[in-house]
């Protein structure tokens, strides 16, 4: 016994990707992307001018259901620079603090609280660029100044 069987294979291409307006924050009409998880969480800086000065790091979140927009905040300075957003929702970034200094941030998703990484023996500033995407509070990869 032999058996054959033929099968027709349409294959129709669907689009990777929507294309959503973020909009203009209210005093910051200036948007600067950062970063993008698996759920379409979209990490992205907001700043009163293009120049980017005075930034503030926000994460949208449910852009398909009319979405939500939180601030991360800063470490008590003035800006804050997201970099990257994991798939549990951690966000790190830099931010000014007190004293001026540029320092690493996590975020905690549950709390919103920021953490301070600090700096790397003799270091002055660090630089937040990278996160494992499922890291809870770990910085993948760190610099200092």
């Amino acid at each position: 016994l032999s058996f054959e069987r033929r099968f027709n294979v349409r294959v129709e291409p669907k689009s990777a990707y929507k294309i959503f307006d973020l909009g203009a924050l209210p005093n910051r009409p200036n948007t600067f992307d950062a970063a993008l998880n698996d759920q379409g969480a979209v990490l992205a800086d907001a700043a009163a001018s293009a120049s980017g000065r005075s930034r503030r790091t926000f994460v949208f979140e449910g852009l398909e259901s009319g979405g939500t927009i939180t601030e991360v905040g800063t470490l008590a300075g003035t800006t804050s620079s997201g970099a990257g957003l994991n798939n549990l929702g951690v966000v790190i970034g830099t931010s000014l603090n007190a004293q001026g200094a540029s320092r690493t941030f996590v975020r905690d998703p549950a709390s919103g609280a920021l953490r301070e990484v600090g700096t790397l023996v003799g270091g002055t500033n660090s630089f937040g660029t990278a996160i494992r995407t499922t890291a809870t509070k770990r910085c993948s990869r760190c610099a200092t100044t």
